[in-house]
């Protein structure tokens, strides 16, 4: 009997242990999916963001060329060759879309896109176009889902608006780029930046009630559109002091931010070390945990503008820092990630009261001031691998 139904009990028996064989396997795949999961998370904490400038046009003159008095400029990739890009010298689709693989393979989450108004008729008009290539070619590029970008408007002189016609056109503009799936959201927030707290102020007069008039003309903007709310930043300098709760622009920004900042020592020609240009910026968290507005904190790729060192140059173009080691950067990097532990009111505040973590580096491609992030002919990828090793893959 037994030998008799032998292939039905086989059968059975077989079933039995596939099944518990696909038990076995759902368990230990669960936990280690959770693992992962959990992994991940941890690592995806923090929101690394890198400001992009695109300055490199093909047409001359160009950022390429060291400022002088001399009618011919000398390119000055000959001199710093160092300095030069692996993803390509200019501002164009290639470049972008080379860009967004190198970062977003490195852990990078998003680009802070500098964004200028091309005011019509003025001196800077069509270097302000050119400078915009940055979001253009971002928009178009077949690789802007492996990341996200958002706009911080940078409002330098001659490059704002000024009226409100102006700030229309801005708002067109922005509204329509914002439509972008890979736009930035913080809790569905579209994020948004305005680079100089004192230039907008000044634009509009110092008249806050007309400053909070234009934002409100965005934000509107933004929900006709269909696109919901906004978290809306503004910056303000690395050496402001401790905010007060009583800062007249805190009503009409949910967070502040800090492009750069170099400290103001003796001009030389020699370089400084690396280290003294992070002490100067590693004061500065200490000044914002107690603002009213939580600060967005950012850290420095580096600071070295001898390729447009001039006799008229400003200041700080006069001090120049030592481009960081592998080590130095890490540790850097390793600093951020604790400091954002330590103060939990930094970051961009979401909608449950906290904040999230989140900062930007100075920057992906300042090749002219040295601020470099991108892959270029001396350091290669380094500082995206070290990006990479402290805050991984997302």
């Amino acid at each position: 009997m037994i030998f008799k139904n032998f292939p039905k009990v086989y059968c059975l028996l077989k079933n039995v242990l596939i099944a518990m064989i696909v038990i076995f396997a759902v368990i230990v795949g669960g936990v280690r999916a959770e693992e992962t999961v959990t992994s991940k998370k941890e690592i995806s904490d923090t929101l690394v963001g890198i400001i992009y400038f695109a300055g490199w046009w093909e047409e001359l003159p160009n950022k390429w060329q060291t400022p002088s008095s001399e009618v011919e400029k000398p390119d000055w990739r000959s001199i710093f060759p160092e300095r030069v890009p692996l993803l390509g010298d200019y501002n164009v689709q290639q470049t972008m879309d080379r860009e967004i693989i190198a970062a977003a393979d490195h852990g990078v989450d998003f680009f802070s896109i500098l964004w200028y108004y091309p005011q019509l008729g003025r001196e800077l008009e069509e270097s302000a176009k050119k400078l915009n290539r940055g979001l253009e070619t971002y928009l178009a590029s077949p690789n802007a889902g492996r990341m996200k970008f958002f706009i911080e408007y940078c409002n330098a002189s001659g490059l704002n608006a000024t009226n409100e016609n102006e700030w229309n056109e801005c708002v067109n503009t922005w509204v329509t780029a914002m439509k972008h799936s890979s736009y930035l959201r913080i809790d569905g927030r579209l994020v948004f930046k305005i680079h100089d707290v004192t230039l907008f102020s000044q634009v509009n007069n110092n008249d806050l009630e007309l400053c909070k008039i234009r934002l409100d003309t965005l934000r509107k903007a933004v929900r006709t559109a269909g696109l919901g709310e906004m978290v809306m930043g503004v910056g303000i300098t690395g050496e402001t002091p401790p905010l007060l709760a009583s800062w007249p622009p805190t009503p009409l920004f949910d967070f502040t931010a800090t492009y750069m900042s170099v400290p103001q020592i003796e001009a030389s020609e020699h370089a400084y070390p690396y280290k003294k240009l992070t002490e100067h910026i590693n004061t500065t968290p200490k000044n914002r945990v107690s603002d009213p507005l939580p600060w967005m904190p950012f850290l420095a790729a580096g600071w070295n503008p001898k390729p447009w060192t001039y006799p008229t140059a400003p200041p700080h173009y006069q001090v120049f820092f030592e481009l960081p080691t592998r080590e130095e950067f890490t540790k850097e990097l390793d600093r951020m990630k604790n400091v954002l532990r330590q103060y939990p009111s930094l970051g961009i505040p979401r909608k449950d009261g906290t904040n999230q973590k989140i900062f930007t580096i100075y920057a992906w491609n300042e090749f002219g001031e040295g601020g470099i992030i991108a892959p270029t002919k001396s350091k290669g990828f380094m500082m995206l691998e070290c990006i990479k090793d402290v805050f991984g893959i997302k």
